[in-house]
């Protein structure tokens, strides 16, 4: 079951990203569709609804997550998401190195 981050919670990763995907970089108003606040290490691999561990995805981005973390055939062979966070001060090695890979 996953946890949604509350308002207050998802109103404060959109505040930090410059409401920009944290990703690509795109600007909410520049994209077709909403953002979205998601996890950056899923829950089910350990990742908590915390606001070190959200970030703020355009529907492209997080299509691309979804698809990687099923194992399906990325949007880009071969790509991987650059995370583009600088505001991040990671507080456990797990993200740390989830963010760097």
């Amino acid at each position: 079951m996953s946890s949604r981050p509350s308002a207050q919670l998802r109103r404060k990763v959109v505040e930090r990203a410059d409401s920009r995907c944290e990703y690509c970089m795109i600007h909410q108003e520049d994209a077709v569709s909403t953002h979205q606040v998601d996890h950056v290490i899923a829950e089910k691999h350990g990742g908590k609804t915390a606001l070190e561990n959200l970030a703020l995805s355009c529907m492209t981005c997080n299509l691309h997550d979804v698809q990687s973390s099923r194992g399906e055939r990325p949007l880009v062979s071969g790509s991987r998401l650059k995370f583009h966070r600088t505001a991040l001060q990671p507080a456990d090695a797990d993200l740390a190195r989830a963010l760097s890979a």
